[in-house]
């Protein structure tokens, strides 16, 4: 709990351009619980692309898919981060694979796939990932689902 109030405080320190703020919010965050929370990492790669240090970036978000390999979050902004920079095949690889499991409902992860294949000259699925990504757009609660208990 403590962990994610400092992870919130960093994505509004992050939203508002403070990065050095964003920054020691992470650290705290880092301190609460650093080993289970790949939030911690992928917001600390986040941070780092807003300081140009892509590198940096990529190192944290795989370190936060080492805490949490299916996380769809880290996911995605390391296959953004690989696309930047022109790593299309590795960035797309990630893309499919999140899109066929976990993150088959993250419009993103359907946008940036679309993008990729844009780059690449393959316009019909292009247009297929860019339509489901305005349909999940549109049908996306405020909340997800995944924070409700599950009976089963």
């Amino acid at each position: 709990m403590l962990c994610d109030l400092w992870l919130l405080s960093a994505e509004a320190f992050l939203r508002a351009g403070k990065l050095e703020e964003a920054l020691k919010a992470v650290s705290e965050a880092e301190n609460v619980d650093w080993t289970t929370h790949a939030g911690v990492w992928c917001l600390l790669g986040r941070i780092r692309l807003g300081q140009n240090k892509p590198d940096k970036a990529i190192a944290a978000f795989q370190k936060g898919l080492v805490t949490k390999p299916n996380d769809v979050h880290c996911r995605i902004w390391l296959a953004k981060t690989y696309m930047e920079q022109g790593h299309l095949e590795v960035a797309e690889g990630l893309l499919q694979a999140i899109t066929q499991e976990n993150g088959w409902d993250h419009a993103s992860a359907w946008y940036y796939l679309a993008e990729i294949y844009k780059k690449t000259d393959r316009l019909d699925r292009t247009k297929d990932c860019l339509f489901y990504a305005l349909e999940l757009e549109s049908t996306t609660p405020i909340q997800s689902f995944t924070i409700l208990p599950r009976f089963v």
